[in-house]
C-alpha cells in the first residue's frame, strides 16, 4: 500500500519537485496539496502544476481540507504557516515533516 502524501507550499519550486517526486515511486502517492489563500493555484491540479499531468488532486487552501491521520505531510512554507500545519497535523494525530 502507498504512503501517503501532502504537500504544503505545493506551487513553489520545492513543493512541485516533491509532487514530482512523489509520482515517480509505486511506495508514494500524492493525496493533497496545499497553498496560502488567495494564491492563483489555489483549485489546479497539483499534477498540472508540478508538470507531471493531471493527479486529480486539487491545491487547497488549508491543510484542515485535506489532512488524513495515515498520510505524511510535508510542509516547504514559511514559519509561520508551518507553525499552523503542525498544529494541525497534531489535532489530526498525523505525521508532519517540516523543511
Amino acid at each position: 500500500m502507498a504512503i501517503g502524501i501532502i504537500v504544503c507550499g505545493a506551487g513553489g519550486r520545492m513543493g512541485r519537485t516533491l509532487i514530482n517526486l512523489a509520482t515517480q515511486s509505486a511506495e508514494t502517492k500524492l493525496v493533497g496539496a496545499v497553498e496560502a489563500a488567495g494564491l492563483a493555484t489555489i483549485g489546479l491540479d497539483a499534477g498540472e502544476i508540478a508538470g507531471v499531468g493531471v493527479l486529480h488532486v486539487p491545491i487547497v487552501d488549508s491543510l484542515d481540507k485535506c489532512i488524513q491521520p495515515d498520510a505524511v505531510t510535508l510542509d516547504f512554507t514559511n514559519s509561520a504557516a508551518a507553525v499552523a500545519h503542525l498544529r494541525t497535523a497534531v489535532q489530526h494525530q498525523a505525521a508532519i515533516v517540516i523543511g
